[in-house]
């Protein structure tokens, strides 16, 4: 071990190679190091714990504070009715299911990762996460042909069908946007009941949602599907499952966070998806679209 350790380390003693160090060991601790190596990083992962947990935990408050004080403020103002009640509600299923479907899934696909822990440590806990995925999985199967209906079905819905489907001055706002935000135009395009970014995210959830459903089913049903389709067939629904799925998350952390959370114009929250409205932008103070994705009845 000297010999071979010492063309890349000269010097190294027999004893410091052999008795004190496990061979490009990774950093921490394990068992077999010194117990000062073990102490230090276990008093240095107690300590990163309390100081980003107390960082953590004091930012949440804050946060919650002014969000409060700000959905006090806009309940209080003559800001636009942006969700019904009805729609709120929508909202609510779907942020559960969307989130529930999305944790455990990811779990399945990562077993061994950070955020997989709390099924490890729990009896069964690959069945109870199973079992989650596959309630939810139903649950958004009966809830999106509901949502459907509901659109297509009565007054209200087509009124809003109408309003959502694709215009041509969708793309003229769109062009209009980027030229204002390269500064080639000097205000942002019209505000509109349903904007071009609202619509694309509306008809890319209806999109996701038929796809994550049909794909879904073949999986659970795989040995039907393997009967009377090539074996392909299977492994591309396995694959646009989770790559569907991916997608979606990343649009929502991307895109709808921004515009909903980050964007200075709602910050610290637009909570039409609480109160039903949100507040009054003054003139061409307003997000490049008008009025960001989220604050609709899209969701």
């Amino acid at each position: 071990l000297p010999q071979t350790c010492g063309k890349c380390h000269p010097g190294i003693g027999a004893r410091m190679s052999a008795e004190f160090f496990r061979v490009h060991a990774p950093p921490g601790a394990a068992a077999g190091k010194p117990w000062a190596v073990n102490f230090v990083s276990w008093a240095y992962i107690a300590l990163i714990v309390m100081v980003i947990g107390g960082m953590a935990g004091f930012i949440l408050l804050d946060y919650l504070r002014k969000t409060r004080e700000h959905i006090r403020i806009v309940r209080a103002s003559d800001g636009e009715l942006r969700l019904t009640p009805g729609m709120r509600v929508q909202h609510h299923v779907l942020v559960v299911l969307f989130v529930l479907l999305a944790y455990t899934g990811f779990v399945h696909k990562f077993p061994d990762a950070v955020l997989s822990w709390p099924f490890h440590v729990m009896p069964n806990g690959s069945f109870i996460r199973s079992l989650i995925h596959r309630i939810c999985g139903w649950a958004f199967t009966l809830f999106f042909p509901m949502h459907l209906a509901a659109l297509i079905c009565t007054r209200e819905g087509r009124t809003h069908l109408k309003g959502l489907w694709p215009a041509w001055n969708d793309v003229t706002d769109a062009l209009a946007a980027f030229a204002h935000n390269i500064g080639l135009r000097e205000t942002p395009p019209p505000s509109r009941r349903w904007n071009y970014a609202e619509k694309a995210e509306y008809w890319a959830l209806v999109w996701g949602s038929a796809v994550m459903i049909l794909t879904g089913v073949m999986l659970v049903f795989s040995e039907i599907v393997l009967r009377l389709l090539p074996k392909v067939w299977h492994d591309v629904a396995q694959v646009i499952h989770y790559y569907e799925a991916l997608l979606a998350v990343l649009a929502i952390v991307v895109w709808h966070f921004y515009w909903v959370v980050f964007d200075p114009h709602e910050y610290p929250m637009n909570p039409s998806w609480l109160i039903g409205k949100n507040a009054t932008h003054p003139p061409h103070t307003s997000p490049p679209s008008g009025q960001g994705p989220g604050q609709s009845g899209v969701q």
